[in-house]
Formats: structure tokens, C-alpha cells, sequence
């Protein structure tokens, strides 16, 4: 998986790209997940548009993301989930816990509302 970070006012946007699953992926969000909290930034976007597969590997990953931000008083938000993403989320019980947007403005300014 290829991961590129923008910053989006006090969010950053994570762009991911590839399979988010074991060995391919899993690692290289949460190195980059730790590293932005370690700098102070606990309210992410995750832009999954090109995400092309997801296993449980990389659910579980997503989940050990949200409790780290969490834990320093952010969140996750996904922009632009494909179906299959959502599908897997929904089957897991977990796509309430993940906010969804259609736009990146939405999702970046959604932390402002919620906070």
C-alpha cells in the first residue's frame, strides 16, 4: 500500500492507495498513524477512495488506529469508503465507529463540530 499525507487545516489526511491487509499495508498506516499522533495530530482523515482490498488484518489495524487517536482525544474520519470497504466494516460491526464524508471539507471540518 501507498500512503500520502496532506495536511487540511488542523487534520490530517491520510491518502491510501493499494490493499490495506497483512503484510501489505497494516504496518506502513500504523507507522504513520503513531508518527502524526507523536506530533500532535489526533484528528485524521482517512481518504480510502483507491483502498482496493481489506482484510481483517487491516480492519483490526484501523480499529488499533482509532483507539490510539482516541486516547489522545481525536478521531478517524474515512472519506470517500468504496462499497466492499463499507461492506467489511458493516459485517464487523464497526461502521458507526468510523464517521463517513463524501467531501474532504465535510470530513475536515466535521472535527471542529464534534469537538
Amino acid at each position: 500500500m501507498r500512503l500520502r499525507v496532506k495536511n487540511a487545516g488542523n487534520a490530517r489526511v491520510l491518502e491510501l492507495h493499494g490493499h490495506l491487509t497483512l503484510g501489505d499495508g497494516d504496518v506502513v498506516l500504523r507507522d504513520a498513524v503513531r508518527q502524526l499522533v507523536e506530533e500532535g495530530h489526533a484528528d485524521l482523515v482517512f481518504n480510502m477512495r483507491h483502498v482496493t482490498r481489506l482484510d481483517s488484518s487491516g480492519v483490526g489495524e484501523m480499529i488499533a488506529c482509532l483507539l490510539h487517536v482516541k486516547k489522545k482525544g481525536g478521531n478517524i474520519h474515512l472519506l470517500l469508503p468504496p462499497d466492499h470497504v463499507l461492506s467489511v466494516l458493516g459485517i464487523v460491526g464497526l461502521r458507526l465507529q468510523f464517521p463517513t464524508f463524501s467531501s474532504e471539507l465535510e470530513a475536515v471540518g466535521s472535527f471542529s463540530r464534534s469537538a
